[in-house]
């Protein structure tokens, strides 16, 4: 797998990772959009932290707030100490009713415990998740400083350097993520069939991510077409047929940096593609 691109600018290069699509996504996991959880793996115990909440600041640096798990007492000093720990983000797809995985970012790195006047200094750039578990004194804030980092989905394992890492405005973020997906599916599953087998076929301009030779267990899901990911660059489809299922990414035309883009981006692709009609599934 290639290095995404900008990375042979070396680190420090982040205008080289602004339109790189792994680079967006693990900013967008960084910033909240999964669920994480940090293990001090050289730490007595080796205890899991689950992460309640995730932010990277304007200036790069990434905070967590973790969970101190019942009855545990460090032999390190967390605020003094660089503590060797081992970060796991899951996202999934912003679906009500179906679990479905849509990216997985990894990283080694240290984590060092934030102190009562730094917290204080920086009042005003956290945000709501953060500060509302400020003080509690089940939690503790860190200052995440990240090594090897690798972002898996759909479109492959990337390497990441996230030190190079966009600060700006990343597209979808917050409830963005929500009313994105709401656009998406508003299009009408049938359209959404149509899309992935137009990528298939070369008709619409995307690309074929990934085939399954199984389909899927549950009867109910076969001939179903769901999003997995909305992104400013495009549209990740999963289309589970009876025999196997198949991942298509839907390219658009312009990056999108609003909910009304995506609306405009997938109309203007089904008026101007002649799609192809996906045969219903028994």
């Amino acid at each position: 797998m290639d290095d995404p691109a900008g990375f042979e600018d070396g680190p420090g290069d982040r205008s080289a990772y602004r339109s790189d699509p792994a680079s967006q996504l693990a900013v967008r996991m960084l910033r909240g959009a999964g669920r994480g959880e940090l293990h001090a793996y050289r730490e007595p115990m080796c205890p899991c932290l689950d992460i309640l909440a995730l932010q990277q600041l304007d200036d790069g640096r990434v905070l967590a707030v973790a969970q101190r798990p019942e009855a545990w007492e460090s032999e390190t000093d967390w605020e003094s100490h660089l503590v060797p720990v081992r970060l796991h983000v899951e996202m999934m797809a912003a679906l009500p009713a179906v679990a479905i995985h849509a990216a997985d970012l990894h990283a080694l790195g240290w984590a060092r415990m934030v102190r009562t006047d730094e917290l204080a200094a920086l009042i005003g750039r956290l945000s709501d998740e953060i500060t509302l578990c400020m003080g509690h004194p089940d939690v503790l804030v860190l200052e995440l400083t990240l090594d090897r980092t690798l972002v898996h989905s759909p479109a492959g394992v990337h390497r990441i350097d996230a030190h190079a890492l966009p600060t700006g405005p990343v597209f979808p973020s917050g409830p963005d993520t929500l009313a994105a997906f709401d656009a998406v599916l508003g299009m009408g599953e049938e359209v959404l069939s149509d899309l992935v087998e137009a990528v298939t076929l070369g008709i619409v301009d995307g690309s074929l991510m990934a085939t399954m030779g199984n389909g899927p267990a549950c009867r109910t899901l076969r001939g179903r077409t769901f999003p997995v990911d909305v992104a400013s660059h495009g549209v990740t489809l999963l289309h589970l047929r009876e025999t196997g299922a198949i991942t298509a990414h839907v390219r658009f035309a312009c990056p999108a940096t609003s909910v009304d883009d995506v609306s405009r981006a997938l109309t203007d692709i089904v008026t101007r593609a002649v799609l192809p009609t996906v045969p219903p599934q028994a």
